[in-house]
């Protein structure tokens, strides 16, 4: 596989189960230029303190092997995209700012949060007509998504 420099990375958890009751979970890290899966990290609950933690788990496990490959290959990360885990993001922050790698949000994640507070917006008295706008707001925010460079 060859891959394009810079990288443009993409991760995301999967549980056995949904809730937070799962015993396994998996992280899985993929090159979205080439569209290649690059790593997957299987994470057991007793390796961890709690199932809500594997996701982090999974991602720092996923990110150490993702820089020492990228050094030993030369190759720059550019930007990782994640779903918006408060912790993975805090991570990001505080671990991988001296690698210079830009952190963005999936932007089904994002559209996904906005249209439940619409949704939760149009049931109160008066404001049902916000209901009518929800698609059309979500549309834009993903063609603004895709069409931004």
């Amino acid at each position: 596989m060859e891959l394009e420099k810079p990288l443009v990375l993409g991760g995301d958890a999967r549980a056995d189960s949904p809730g937070h009751t799962a015993k396994f979970g998996s992280y899985t890290l993929m090159e979205l230029n080439v569209n290649q899966i690059l790593d997957l990290t299987l994470i057991q609950k007793n390796e961890v303190s709690s199932s809500n933690a594997m996701e982090l788990e999974g991602f720092k496990r996923t990110m150490k092997w993702m820089i020492e490959t990228a050094m030993m290959a030369d190759l720059e990360i550019d930007c990782i995209i994640t779903d918006r885990h408060l912790q993975v993001a805090k991570w990001i922050r505080e671990n991988l700012s001296c690698y210079h790698i830009k952190h963005y949000y999936d932007v089904w994640h994002i559209a996904k949060s906005i249209k439940k507070k619409i949704i939760a917006l149009g049931k109160k008295k008066r404001c049902d007509a916000v209901n009518e706008w929800c698609k059309s707001i979500i549309n834009h925010l993903h063609w603004s998504a895709a069409s931004t460079p």
